[in-house]
């Protein structure tokens, strides 16, 4: 009984082996199909690695936001630029205020505008490093200040 590629069953099921070209061919037929696969696998690799360097970056950035909202409740604007903690205060100029903090690896900026009308413009740029090269996050915001 022959099947439709013209082999016969019992030629299949014999117990005669297989032979070191079928298992050399077999071993190419398989490395080929993985190294197809390879590429794939570091492109996943370096998309993941990104995402989380920019959600880490995105996270520094809010956390930073908050700090100066909590600024706007507790301070009047000129008593709050005395008050940003954890950073260093470069100094101001054309009405901002400049904040630096270098943590886990990442330069952190921090503009405050003067408030017009109780209202203040900040500016908050994660950096991945010192040398402002790569912006990995920014958030931009208005603020009142009571």
């Amino acid at each position: 009984m022959d099947d439709q590629m013209g082999v016969k069953w019992k030629d299949i099921f014999s117990e005669r082996g297989i032979t070191l070209v079928e298992i050399i061919a077999s071993i190419a037929i398989l490395s080929l199909i993985i190294l197809t696969f390879v590429p794939i696998f570091t492109q996943s690799m370096r998309s993941s690695k990104a995402a989380s360097d920019m959600l880490d970056s995105t996270y520094l950035a809010q956390t930073v936001m908050e700090n100066v909202y909590q600024l706007t409740t507790e301070y009047q604007f000129n008593e709050a630029v005395n008050h940003v903690d954890e950073m260093t205060f470069i100094g101001s100029q054309d009405d901002w205020y400049q904040y630096v903090q270098y943590k886990d690896g990442t330069y952190i900026e921090l503009l405050i505008e003067k408030p017009d009308d109780e209202l203040s413009n900040v500016l908050v740029k994660v950096y991945a490093d010192d040398t402002k090269s790569k912006l990995e996050a920014q958030m931009e915001t208005i603020y009142r200040w009571e």
